[in-house]
């Protein structure tokens, strides 16, 4: 069992997901991983400004 400091402000999605077993990225560092789960949960809440949507294509005479 480890614990794991979540900040203050943070999300729901921080309090209640899943550890990640380490053996599914045995490459990855702990810390990067559980830093893209943040990140990812951040995102959740958090979501980008969307990019202005594509002009329509011109219209054929």
């Amino acid at each position: 069992f480890s614990t794991m400091t979540v900040p203050q402000n943070a999300p729901p999605a921080l309090m209640n997901h899943p550890p990640v077993p380490l053996n599914q990225f045995p490459g990855m560092p702990r810390n990067f991983i559980e830093q893209h789960e943040v990140q990812c949960a951040w995102c959740v809440h958090h979501p980008h400004p969307h990019p202005h949507p594509l002009p329509p294509p011109p219209m054929q005479p």
